[in-house]
Parts: C-alpha cells; sequence; structure tokens
C-alpha cells in the first residue's frame, strides 16, 4: 500500500534539497549587499537592482 505524503514530509524534503543551493547563495548576497553599501546605495535601491538584474 503506497502512503500519501503529508505537507510536513514534503515541505522538510524540499528544505533539505535547498540546502546545498543556500551555500552558495548566501556569501553572494553578503558580497552583493557589502558593495552596494560601498556604492552609496540605499537598502531600496540595492534590492531593486537585484530585483531588475535578476528578474
Amino acid at each position: 500500500m503506497r502512503q500519501v505524503p503529508n505537507a510536513r514530509s514534503e515541505f522538510t524534503t524540499g528544505a533539505r534539497a535547498f540546502v546545498p543551493l543556500s551555500m552558495s547563495i548566501i556569501p553572494f548576497g553578503v558580497v552583493c549587499g557589502a558593495a552596494a553599501s560601498t556604492a552609496g546605495m540605499t537598502p531600496l535601491q540595492a534590492l531593486a537592482m537585484s530585483w531588475v538584474i535578476f528578474a
């Protein structure tokens, strides 16, 4: 008999699959944030730039 996965187990599976990717995304975000701050951008400008570039 096949068990139907519940929402919690599906979330846990997805979160575990995302961990390796997040290990590269977090440092990239820190570097981009530091560069935007050094360039004199406001947090809103940095966020808008990220949306435009990565959209």
